[in-house]
């Protein structure tokens, strides 16, 4: 047990959405009536303070019912990262953390030195979608924003837009009609029009009738693996050059055996 008034926040907390008040009113009831059941985790410092690392809606509702001393787990030894992957991973299986956090975890722990298939294990999760969550983390500062404030577009216009550039996402949002607000906040948003002024036409690895290695192609993270989906390119200009190759190649061969060639249109 560790007194409440030896514990202080450090300032980071990698769950920036709060939850909902509903979330917090259960859990400042159930403290009230139990007491912390589920120890926080804390930091030890130099001075015999603690710093706390995950934890933070409990120590705040322990703070509010008065109570002065709360369970803990003392990690020693903890850098950044670690510090970052604890907090995230306990927060993740808590009130869930807003889906935008989440994102930003997994890049933050990469920023801080974690490889993505350590950041992947130290969250509880494979690697995969470990990298879905990464992409998504990656979209352009104003897109993250504009989901955190509204909510999520559905999984395919989500995944339209993690495909796309940075600078593309951004013109995308300028596009009028996608976003309408009233009094500096959004009244109305058409994903639609957004995913739509993306303007990036997308080729199927499944379709190609050339050499797939010879070109670098897109993972469709939200499609199933071995979908026609899956892997997928904006590089019109390769593909149309090595399927045109490839079809022409195809096309001597049959006249050099003499077999009838016919072009679907």
């Amino acid at each position: 047990m560790i007194r409440l008034d030896l514990i202080r926040e450090n300032g980071h907390n990698v769950r920036r959405v709060a939850a909902s008040a509903q979330a917090d009113a259960a859990l400042l009831d159930s403290i009230r009536a139990q007491g912390v059941l589920v120890p926080v985790l804390l930091r030890p410092e130099d001075d015999g303070g603690y710093t706390l690392i995950a934890g933070h809606r409990r120590v705040r509702a322990a703070r509010e019912v008065g109570l002065e001393h709360i369970p803990a787990l003392v990690l020693d030894g903890l850098v950044n990262g670690h510090a970052t992957a604890a907090q995230a991973a306990e927060n993740m299986v808590r009130a869930a953390m807003h889906p935008v956090d989440q994102w930003r975890a997994i890049v933050q722990l990469q920023d801080e030195g974690y490889a993505l298939h350590q950041a992947a294990a130290a969250l509880g999760m494979n690697e995969r979608f470990a990298r879905r969550l990464e992409r998504l983390g990656r979209l352009h500062p104003d897109m993250l924003a504009l989901i955190e404030e509204v909510g999520l577009p559905s999984d395919r216009e989500l995944s339209d837009i993690a495909l796309a550039t940075p600078e593309a996402q951004q013109k995308a949002l300028k596009t009028p009609g996608g976003i309408v607000r009233e009094g500096g906040k959004v009244r109305q948003i058409a994903w639609w029009k957004i995913v739509h002024a993306l303007d990036a036409p997308r080729f199927y690895g499944s379709d190609a009738i050339f050499d797939t290695n010879l070109m670098e192609w897109d993972e469709d993270l939200f499609a199933e693996p071995g979908s026609r989906e899956q892997f997928t390119t904006t590089d019109a200009k390769t593909f149309l050059k090595l399927q045109a190759a490839a079809l022409a190649e195809i096309v001597a061969e049959r006249q050099a055996k003499k077999q009838r060639v016919q072009l679907g249109s």
